[in-house]
């Protein structure tokens, strides 16, 4: 990496540049629970779960399990929602939270 990088390193507490990189201690997965959590559910269901016979078909397979987890199944933290139902009761709440302006009559009343 050159000197003038933008990259900041980790430097015991000092950084040098414009931005920072931050990785995981070795052997330490609290260091980013949510990444490490993700890292062993992929894992367990998706590469340990199949075999692939080429890259074209790991792609398959992979993607299939990309649209499951993040659009299907449901999740603990959203009350066993799955994300989708998630996103639609939030728009449903956020639409009735604000109906639409009802329009100003110019007619006078009587």
């Amino acid at each position: 990496m050159a000197a003038n990088s933008s990259v900041k390193r980790s430097t015991g507490g000092r950084t040098r540049g414009a931005s920072r990189i931050d990785f995981s201690r070795p052997s330490k997965p609290t260091d980013n629970a949510q990444n490490e959590s993700f890292n062993g559910r992929f894992g367990e269901e998706c590469l340990n779960a199949h075999g692939f016979l080429s890259l074209e078909d790991a792609r398959r397979k992979i993607e299939a399990w990309r649209e499951y987890y993040n659009e299907a199944r449901p999740r603990w933290a959203l009350k066993w929602m799955t994300p989708a139902e998630f996103a639609r009761q939030r728009k449903s709440r956020a639409d009735s939270a604000h109906p639409e302006e009802p329009e100003i009559s110019t007619l006078e009343q009587p």
